[in-house]
């Protein structure tokens, strides 16, 4: 903390981390006395990822009910994908990520909250890898040619607490880039499906969710004051676009509701 004509709270962060994974099989057929190498270029693959990664933040308090939040974050990525199917040289990819958050506390019991910031989703290793998974109802491809999806992201909500209730609300809206989804190849397998991870096109999500959680001891259960029924829904819609300008939404949008009775 410090102070500069009104109270900051200045925070500040890195990490670095290092990861790789790698396959090296091979395949033989013998066959009447013949020796055949079945071995594909997606049977020998090796990644590495080099990860570095720091933030700043600083929450201005303009006065005792309202605050602001600029942030910056930056994320250095250093990968290096082989194959013999999917040869690839080293990629470096730098990512700088704004944020902007501001909270206002017009009571005691009241919260009301507005965000833009900067969002980066990178590909699981899983999705990255070239080889060739069987989930039960089909087969998924790994690419090693994924890009990472990136998005805009705005917030405005808000919540009411006491000790016996909490009321909650988020409206939210994602422009996003370079969706990722799994696509059917038209490839089938042992009568399965062949997908492959890809970068489907640009498109948005957005909704609305709620939380509430209440004691029962307030509504009178007294025998049952130590629980509490905590509820939350969430409503969705979205839409991506790909390069040949077809839309629809995004693979396996959910719609929420979810109820808990929780013990406090």
């Amino acid at each position: 903390p410090f102070d500069l004509g009104v109270a900051n709270e200045l925070k500040f962060g890195g990490t670095a981390r290092y990861r790789d994974r790698f396959r090296d099989k091979e395949k033989v057929e013998i066959k009447a006395g013949a020796t055949t190498d079945k071995t594909t270029p997606k049977d020998s693959y090796f990644i590495e990822e080099q990860y570095f990664a720091g933030f700043v933040q600083d929450t201005v308090h303009l006065s005792e009910k309202f605050s602001l939040t600029p942030g910056m974050r930056l994320e250095h990525v250093i990968r290096k994908p082989t194959s013999g199917a999917f040869a690839k040289s080293e990629e470096t990819i730098t990512d700088l990520m704004p944020s902007l958050h501001a909270v206002h506390r017009p009571t005691t019991d009241t919260t009301l909250r507005a965000s833009v910031s900067r969002q980066v989703n990178r590909p699981k290793f899983d999705e990255l890898a070239p080889f060739q998974q069987e989930t039960g109802a089909e087969f998924i491809e790994g690419n090693p040619n994924l890009d990472p999806a990136r998005s805009w992201s705005f917030d405005v909500g808000g919540d009411y607490v006491t000790p016996d209730a909490f009321l909650g609300f988020n409206l939210f809206h994602r422009e996003v880039e370079g969706v990722i989804e799994n696509v059917d190849t038209g490839i089938d397998i042992n009568g399965k499906d062949l997908l492959r991870t890809e970068n489907v096109g640009d498109g948005y999500v957005q909704g609305v969710e709620f939380e509430q959680r209440f004691s029962l001891g307030a509504i009178g259960l007294e025998n049952l004051s130590e629980f509490s029924v905590q509820t939350n829904q969430t409503f969705i819609r979205s839409k991506v676009e790909n390069a040949q300008g077809q839309t629809k939404e995004f693979a396996q949008q959910p719609l929420s509701l979810k109820h808990i009775l929780a013990r406090r």
